[in-house]
Parts: C-alpha cells; structure tokens; sequence
C-alpha cells in the first residue's frame, strides 16, 4: 500500500491518514521521557514519533522482503531492554525527588 501511494495521490493521502493515529500514539507515549528533561528542549515528540513509526514500517518491510524477522525480532529486544532501563533510571530519580 505504501508502495502504491506514492504513485497515487488519494492512496497517498489514505495511507497517510491512517499512519497519523501511530505517530499519534507514539508521541504521547514519548511524553513522560521528554517532558520536563532537558531532551524537551532539543527533540520535539512528534519527529521522534515520526522516527519510530518509520522505522517500524521499514523494519516490517524488510522482514517481508526477505522472510526473516530475527534482525527486526532481535532489533526490538534491545529496544525492550533499554526502555526498561530507562524506566529504571527515571523511578530512581523519581524516588530521590520524593525525599
């Protein structure tokens, strides 16, 4: 569909209209670790969120192309493991705040 888009502009404008509710979704979620940091200042949500749905759909294509998923599977491990490593740093200065 995204490949058809960008030879047709109604497609086009679907496609888009569909992906926005995902950078949506992915900005209000970026909101707890940018807001209040001094990342607020430097990096706006809605072009992280952009980034991120991008990557998700170009990861997805590759692993359709080529029927492998392990790079986008492993990809998402670490992606896991270093959110979760933030969360543990931000409940960290979380409690530290509290005192």
């Amino acid at each position: 569909m995204i490949a058809g888009a960008q030879s047709s502009p109604a497609l086009g404008a679907e496609v888009a209209g569909r992906l926005a509710p995902w950078r949506a979704f992915a900005a209000e979620s970026l909101q707890p670790f940018l807001g209040g940091t001094p990342l607020a200042g430097m990096i706006r949500g809605e072009e992280v969120a952009h980034a991120i749905v991008a990557l998700y759909l170009g990861l997805e294509m590759l692993a359709s192309l080529d029927g492998d998923r392990a790079a986008a599977l492993a990809l998402f491990d670490r992606a896991q493991r270093a959110a979760s490593l933030l969360d543990m740093l931000g409940a960290g200065s979380s409690e530290r705040e509290q005192r």
